[in-house]
């Protein structure tokens, strides 16, 4: 296999992320009931719209975990349009497309993240055109995630939006504050570091009201205490932070 196919291959989803383990609440009860009821569906493509840090990542990478655990896992592929490679255009678009549907030819799903990247794409858009119509013609179906709704994500091609249009949006808005302490738990707990019992307490009720945030921080605090070999303490988070 060369370098160029290997760069084609799907993203291997996390483990930690799963269905059983996402905090579901208010905001995003209706896209997690309609994913557990996605093969059921009779629409090819179902795209779950909403803010970084609203959990489409997560949402993304467990339901194609689900239907590996269940199906086998040449039977769902998860794919970031972020780091998805092309060939300049016209140099091996012929090539690169059919390589592109062929490593997807056995999936009934296929989730594809951060699509709002295809914008920036032709050639990627004629992939997921094509992609769309090989899962369409076996009845699998598409999952898409992208923080703009379908219906302004204008630079894409007319043909590619109209088929995206035709299956279901579903936005997710922000967690509620009440359900972001249970998140920063979660994501604490997702990191699998020992930390100070108060911490995410302390980080809760000092940093903005945000997933990102929440990210960066814990990020921030992890390489800290990697580096410096120090215990993730309310101590170290007011150092490093200046909470």
């Amino acid at each position: 296999m060369t370098a160029s196919e290997q760069l084609l291959l799907d993203f291997e989803p996390d483990p930690v992320f799963t269905l059983n383990n996402f905090i579901v609440g208010d905001n995003n009860r209706m896209a997690v009931n309609t994913l557990r009821a996605l093969d059921r569906a009779d629409y090819t493509s179902l795209t779950l719209v909403g803010d970084q840090g609203t959990g489409k990542t997560h949402l993304l990478q467990a339901t194609v975990l689900a239907w590996r655990l269940k199906s086998g896992s040449t039977t769902a592929g998860y794919l970031d349009l972020i780091d998805e490679a092309t060939p300049p255009s016209g140099s091996g678009d012929e090539k690169w497309l059919s390589h592109f549907l062929a490593n997807r030819a056995h999936c009934h799903l296929v989730a594809v993240d951060n699509l709002e990247q295809l914008q920036e794409s032709p050639m990627l858009q004629e992939g997921i055109l094509y992609l769309f119509n090989q899962l369409r013609a076996t009845g699998g179906h598409m999952l898409c995630a992208s923080q703009t709704s379908l219906h302004h994500l204008t630079a894409l091609r007319s043909d590619l939006s109209s088929r995206l249009l035709w299956g279901t949006e579903v936005k997710i808005p922000p967690p509620l504050e009440e359900e972001l302490l249970n998140i920063l738990h979660k994501m604490v707990a997702d990191r699998q570091v020992r930390v100070e019992t108060g911490l995410p307490q302390f980080l809760w009720l000092r940093l903005p009201r945000h997933v990102r945030d929440y990210t960066q921080a814990l990020d921030q605090l992890n390489h800290v205490a990697l580096r410096d070999q120090r215990p993730l303490t309310i101590h170290l988070a007011k150092e490093v932070l200046h909470l």
